[in-house]
């Protein structure tokens, strides 16, 4: 099973039958020997979770460790083994040159404490080349050491079981990994070596990515350091936004191996700890060659540096250049034939080459020549040749331009480059003039820009949140939704089906319903059932946002509106899987029965109790069938809005149980586990702002004041949904409007009330400093939920109950 990529890159591949040999390994990659494969049921010599940190500290705890050693790209010997301890500290992700601790004469013992306790994480590994598996035993060439490197690796060898899919006979190096919950070793390459890696213990995040371009990983440029192999940025998420859609994520849960082909870039995190993983290293014929290569490269350029004034330098880069050009161009000057190359060969090449002094000696104000005519006629025509070196190319300039152009000049930058784009005819690229006219302000013509369809259906599309803030800065959404109306945009079912899906994000709910409704008459007599399909669940969708702003659901008509339309659809995708059993196909289907669970768990907040438990049995057993979709994949938003919806109709049978005095406790608990799973799930598949969050945050939020009566807890979890509303929509957005009233008047009845008008006004700012309040008081946020639900007496009414209202579900 392979995620499907219509752009024809690399994906991730998921075996979920046995691997039990090379042969079958082979046999199941075929000859796409460039992607990536997560093995979820690969077997192994012994069972894969039995080497664990804790098992390990116990048999080696008196063990004494040599002091640290380090790799051969780190200038250690690349026949001996590494051990190193690196020390993470408070950071989010280890440095690319961490502090290294060093482990001589401490027990291993003590080291596990330190792992656990102060994040600290370990790495040994073997010498390039120097294990084989024969049989069912790993051999290990062990190279003669007095200072004893080797020790961890011999030890673990013995105990940690591996994957039965290694070749016999073939050499690799094998190398240990253990850490504590949020260790993150940074955006790297192991460049080409084709490598497993084993969990055996905890659960770790895999962000992958191998892009055409180079510089959307941001190397270390080769010519000034050797940690080429690592990301600048070092964590994926401060990449350029254009590498989001190259990425690959994946959840390893102890037992799994991926397959990780040759120079895919990889960060990992430890997601829940302690963590144990082994990894098999299989070095490709070019490892030796490429490292020696990169290293002269490197001495090279140093030395030429050093030498008298640093002229050489510059002629020997641009030496290098010269050799890369495909053909040989004359009175261009360097700059030209230098991204001209960069584009033909990638444009990773942009960032070794050091161009970044030359662009900014190009930008300054005081640079002879007209120098924004000389970036229209010869350069900006370079940004539209090859889409993604294109767009790091204007990235780059426009980070120059930034912090080299003054402010009275910026503004002309960007008319000129908004000119440049506005001629194009690709809307890939003439969408880029939406952003300068935006920085220049001239909100006229970027309201006339977008509403332009091609336009509109490319930011729709890639690039929503941009539009949310575009939408925002000329006037509301209800102004585009008028000029949209106006210049006659939707008169198809596709057009149709793109606005009245903008219309319902937005918040212009009846706009929606109504475009909606106009596409739902074409789609019905359309050849393709999906069609309607389609129609019918963003139908049902738009009917579960208004009636969530209005935080009613009593109508009879809206809610026979939104089961119709959600059975409709839920019937037409049931059918197209059984037809074509695709990953597209199941999201779709996913997507329809997670509206038809929200319908029925809707019906039970108006109806009495029989009724209620019936529903909300049907939207357990709907999100129970979308679990199993998505069984082994890597997180999605569907798959966390499902949960959310199942969390939210636990709550309500919680609370139903509540009104009528039976124990309910130990169902709301559940409720909470399941809305705090879906929020880590929507985080990992979309980042911390997205719309269900918003209702994992709020209904945790509720189930804190409402049923526990922990007032902290629920004000962190209340601020938090505002928040991601805020970033997400806005204060004008009916939803989240909703959200800061209600906020707000919890506020006010905690004695929190100088604190309401800020909130009410969505002031951002106050929000964010009451989260750094609330999160800072962490005395105020320890409460045990189970030994909660084990004080449940069923014969009265908690306090919580008394003391509040009745809530209201989500």
């Amino acid at each position: 099973m392979a995620a499907e990529r219509r752009d024809g890159k690399p994906s991730l591949r998921v075996a979920i039958e046995e691997i039990r040999s090379y042969e079958d390994f082979v046999k199941f990659r075929g000859s796409r020997k460039d992607e990536p494969i997560l093995l979820r049921n690969a077997a192994f010599n012994r069972p894969a979770d039995g080497f664990t940190l804790e098992s390990v500290a116990e048999a080696l705890k008196d063990l004494k460790l040599p002091q640290k050693s380090l790799s051969a790209k780190q200038g250690g010997n690349a026949s001996q083994c590494t051990l190193l301890v690196a020390n993470q500290g408070q950071n989010a992700v280890i440095d690319a040159k961490p502090d290294f601790w060093d482990p001589q004469g401490c027990s291993f013992g003590i080291l596990a404490e330190k792992i656990c306790k102060d994040k600290h994480y370990l790495t040994t590994r073997s010498g390039k080349g120097r294990v084989k598996r024969v049989g069912d035993v790993l051999c290990y060439d062990k190279v003669e050491d007095e200072d004893r490197k080797d020790v961890l690796v011999e030890s673990f060898l013995e105990r940690a079981p591996f994957p039965l899919l290694l070749e016999d006979e073939a050499p690799f190096q094998v190398a240990y990994w253990m850490g504590s919950t949020g260790n993150n070793f940074g955006l790297h390459t192991d460049m080409f070596t084709e490598q497993f890696l084993c969990q055996h213990q905890g659960t770790k995040e895999v962000l992958l990515l191998l892009p055409e371009d180079a510089s959307l990983v941001d190397p270390f440029p080769f010519l000034e350091t050797t940690l080429y192999y690592k990301s600048r940025s070092r964590s994926v998420k401060n990449l350029h936004p254009g590498a989001a859609r190259e990425v690959l994520r994946i959840i390893m849960q102890p037992g799994d191996v991926l397959y990780m082909p040759s120079w895919w870039w990889h960060e990992v995190r430890t997601l829940e700890g302690p963590s144990c993983s082994t990894t098999y290293r299989f070095h490709l014929e070019d490892a030796d060659r490429f490292l020696k290569v990169m290293n002269l490269f490197y001495q090279f350029h140093k030395s030429a540096a050093e030498y008298g004034t640093g002229h050489l330098a510059k002629h020997l880069r641009s030496f290098f250049v010269h050799a890369l050009q495909p053909s040989k161009k004359t009175g261009e000057g360097w700059f030209i034939p230098l991204v001209s190359c960069t584009l033909g060969f990638g444009f990773g090449w942009l960032c070794a080459l050091r161009p970044c002094a030359e662009i900014n000696e190009l930008l300054q104000p005081d640079f002879p020549g007209a120098v924004w005519d000389e970036v229209s006629r010869r350069l900006a025509p370079l940004l539209v040749q090859a889409e993604t070196g294109a767009v790091q190319l204007k990235r780059l300039l426009q980070i120059c331009a930034e912090r080299k152009v003054p402010p009275e000049e910026r503004v002309q930058v960007h008319k000129r480059l908004a000119k440049f784009f506005w001629s194009q005819l690709d809307p890939r690229r003439r969408v880029e003039a939406c952003f300068h006219f935006f920085r220049t302000g001239n909100l006229a013509r970027l309201l006339d820009t977008l509403v332009e369809w091609p336009i509109f259906q490319v930011l729709e599309r890639d690039h929503r949140s941009a539009l949310l803030e575009y939408c925002r800065a000329v006037g509301g959404y209800a102004v585009v939704r008028r000029t949209l109306a106006k210049a006659g945009t939707a008169h198809r079912l596709p057009q149709r089906i793109v606005v009245g899906r903008f219309l319902s994000h937005v918040g212009e709910f009846a706009a929606a319903k109504e475009m909606l409704l106009e596409a739902k008459k074409e789609a019905a007599v359309s050849k393709d059932p999906t069609d309607l399909g389609q129609v019918c669940t963003l139908i049902a969708e738009n009917e579960i946002r208004y009636w969530d702003s209005l935080r009613n659901w009593s109508s009879p008509g809206a809610l026979k509106d939104l089961m119709d339309n959600s059975q409709t659809a839920v019937n037409i995708f049931e059918e197209q899987l059984r037809s074509c059993d695709r990953m597209s196909s199941r999201v779709d289907y996913a997507q329809a029965l997670s509206r038809w669970a929200n319908g029925c768990f809707k019906i039970s907040c108006v109806t009495n109790m029989v009724f209620a438990y019936r529903f909300l049995g049907k939207a357990d057993d709907a999100i129970q069938k979308v679990e199993e979709l998505f069984k082994g994949c890597p997180p999605s938003k569907v798959l966390g809005r499902a949960i959310l919806v199942r969390g939210v109709a636990k709550l309500v049978l919680g609370h139903n149980r509540q009104r009528y005095t039976l124990p309910h406790r130990e169902i709301l608990v559940e409720a909470s586990q399941l809305l705090i799973r879906a929020e880590e799930i929507l985080v990992k598949a979309a980042g911390e702002v997205n719309e269900g969050s918003i209702y994992t945050h709020g209904n945790l939020g509720e189930l804190y004041l409402h049923d526990v009566g922990h007032v902290p807890l629920a004000l962190l979890h209340n601020t938090k949904s505002c928040l991601v509303g805020l970033k997400l929509w806005g204060a004008e957005h009916p939803n989240v409007e909703r959200k800061l009233r209600e906020f707000a008047a919890i506020l006010g009845a905690v004695g929190f009330s100088s604190h309401a008008q800020p909130v009410l006004a969505g002031d951002m700012q106050a929000l964010q400093e009451m989260l750094q309040i609330f999160t800072s008081q962490e005395h105020l946020l320890d409460f045990d939920l189970q030994q909660w639900q084990r004080e449940e007496d069923a014969a009265a009414l908690d306090y919580a109950s008394r003391r509040w209202p009745a809530p209201e579900d989500d």
